[in-house]
């Protein structure tokens, strides 16, 4: 029983994280535009596009992490 609540705790702080680092990327850290910053990116300042990518890394980083987790521990339900 306390595996299952240990296990379920690691999962939603990753799914947490993950979510966090989106708004960050997506939300705040952005220029003077709404939506997505595909032109902007080339007069945004370096300090807020290298704030936006090291948020990216560890987004990307957080969805392998929890893909790799539940790789393991679901390991014998996937086969």
């Amino acid at each position: 029983m306390l595996r299952h609540i240990v296990n379920r705790i690691i999962i939603i702080n990753f799914i947490l994280w993950i979510g966090y680092w989106a708004y960050q990327i997506f939300f705040v850290l952005k220029g003077n535009k709404k939506g997505p910053a595909f032109a902007e990116t080339n007069t945004m300042p370096h300090e807020l596009f290298t704030k936006r990518r090291l948020f990216a890394i560890e987004t990307r980083v957080a969805i392998s992490g929890l893909c790799i987790y539940l790789a393991i521990v679901y390991w014998d339900k996937l086969i």
